[in-house]
């Protein structure tokens, strides 16, 4: 596409040769002729002298003077960053993977009680159950299972192996990773007098609302009661798990490995960091950011709070209470040391003034 194009599509103001050709998306350190790559980040601006980039998307507020060349075109947006989004969305949509030549696979296993939507496509090994809804367009590829009664919206990609579990709801615009697993039963148990356990019936279900995106081998736990539920606009990573009763509120985000105990409340807007985790039946109120490796042990009801550690507490407290660690830990070898000294001393003065015999 021409330079005027990705202008044009992304509402930008053009600078430089709007004929030029794009076809390709790259980093702007890596990028040659004909390719597309932005700058949003100030340590990137080294590379400005030496890209090949045929075409570079900036934010309005980066100080560019003097270091633009004539022999790119530059594509000046309020955020570059959303814009790069927007553009790989239209240079590189969603592959067609496993094209075939009927919207069935014939290798599928396809329920005659179950209603496809138009242009649906189901790859080979699929299993669609009694009584599941697809939305148009949805896209399902191989291996994937969908139980009884499962409800999945319009414009979905469900990658190979997921597995979704009964009486589920998922909204429009879900992309569900290979290998996770949506619906299964939460960690729920009664323990006898002898120490042993019974398993708690989960006759629950899971909602997924609509433009969730949801990373490989994560698994979503229904409630034993009511529904598991996240909402719209949420993105959650490789291996994430999310217990029984959980709400994640919209657009909040989880980084890899993130744990959600039972009957957590988790606010809008959140952001969680790699291997952070929450104890069971506390509330995160909106727009908190947890750090990565922090333990959330008690309810934070403050919105915009950043907290780290653990057990987590303010982000602020917390470095302070780090470096305190650190202090203590040189204060504890400068103790040592002038143990040792003051026992040699000791031992001096004790030869020295001692009686002789």
């Amino acid at each position: 596409m021409k330079v005027r194009e990705i202008a044009k599509l992304l509402n930008g103001e053009l600078v430089g040769n709007a004929e030029l050709d794009v076809n390709k998306i790259a980093k702007i350190e890596d990028a040659g002729p004909g390719c597309v790559a932005f700058l949003a980040n100030p340590k990137y601006i080294k590379y400005l002298a030496t890209t090949q980039a045929s075409c570079l998307i900036v934010s309005r507020d980066q100080t560019l003077e003097g270091m633009m060349r004539p022999e790119i075109a530059f594509v000046i947006v309020a955020d570059a960053r959303v814009a790069f989004g927007w553009m790989m969305q239209h240079l590189n949509p969603l592959p067609e993977f496993f094209k075939q030549s009927t919207a069935v696979h014939p290798m599928a296993v396809v329920d005659p009680t179950a209603t496809l939507g138009i242009g649906v496509s189901i790859g080979a090994y699929c299993v669609i159950s009694a009584n599941v809804r697809i939305g148009d367009a949805t896209v399902v590829m191989p291996g994937v299972k969908i139980a009884t009664g499962t409800k999945l919206g319009a414009r979905c990609v469900v990658y190979p192996n997921v597995v979704i579990l009964n009486d589920c709801t998922i909204g429009d615009r879900v992309i569900l990773q290979s290998g996770c697993v949506i619906g299964t039963d939460g960690f729920g148990f009664s323990r006898n007098a002898d120490g042993s356990y019974n398993k708690l019936p989960h006759g629950g279900t899971v909602v997924i609302e609509d433009d969730v995106e949801i990373g490989s081998n994560s698994t979503i736990a229904r409630s034993a009661l009511g529904a598991t539920r996240i909402e719209k606009g949420c993105k959650l990573d490789c291996h994430v798990h999310i217990a029984h009763h959980c709400n994640i509120g919209e657009n909040t985000v989880f980084a890899a490995q993130v744990g959600v105990s039972g009957s957590t409340q988790i606010g809008k807007r959140c952001q969680f960091g790699g291997q952070s985790g929450v104890a069971g039946h506390v509330v995160v109120a909106d727009d908190m950011i947890i750090g990565a490796h922090a333990g959330v042990m008690k309810s934070f009801v403050e919105p915009h709070t950043t907290v780290s550690g653990f057990p987590a507490r303010n982000h602020v407290a917390a470095l302070r209470g780090q470096a305190n660690m650190m202090k203590a830990a040189a204060q504890f070898h400068e103790i040592k040391q002038l143990r040792a000294e003051l026992e040699t001393l000791k031992k001096q003065i004790s030869e020295k003034f001692s009686p002789r015999k």
